[in-house]
């Protein structure tokens, strides 16, 4: 028999060989899963900041306006409904037409007094000069202060917009 000799340096060579490998291996798992909870996280918090916002708009979603008007009277009627269990303050009733303001030409006035305190089902009648014409088209505006002190508008009964300035 034959002894065959090892090469030692040869099997160390190898051996660092296999632990770079391993190490790179381990190093771009590792990026991976970093990369992927980076990715998770992102999405939990634009879950929950979604999920804020429409707990912070739940009371300004519940303070209903109704328009009704007849072409030609210069007039329509806007129904103010809270159908939320507190009470809104500082709300401010306009018209709107396509979304704009409503401004009359006619020197007619547009503005509505301020309801101070609309109450929880409180329900609030008010009449406002409109465009000769265009009663019918009209949308109400509605801005709003909620129990929680956030100032709130509203436009023909959609999601409400979040009004950072006073």
């Amino acid at each position: 028999m034959i002894a065959a000799a090892v090469d030692w340096n040869a099997v160390e060579a190898l051996a660092a060989s296999a632990a770079a490998l391993l190490t790179a291996a381990v190093l771009v798992v590792t990026v991976v899963a970093l990369l992927f909870e980076r990715r998770v996280r992102r999405i939990d918090i634009a879950r929950l900041e979604a999920q804020r916002a429409d707990a912070e708009a739940g009371q300004a979603s519940l303070v209903v306006s109704v328009t009704s008007a007849t072409t030609g009277s210069g007039t329509a009627d806007v129904v103010l409904v809270n159908y939320s269990q507190r009470p809104v303050f500082d709300v401010h009733v306009s018209l709107t037409l396509n979304g704009r303001p409503v401004t009359l030409t006619d020197g007619r006035c547009t503005v509505v007094p301020v309801q101070t305190i609309v109450g929880p089902d409180e329900r609030r009648e008010l009449t406002l000069n409109a465009p000769y014409g265009e009663e019918t088209l009209v949308a109400a505006r509605t801005e709003l202060r909620d129990a929680m002190g956030l100032r709130w508008r509203r436009d023909h009964n959609g999601r409400p917009e979040r009004l950072l300035t006073d």
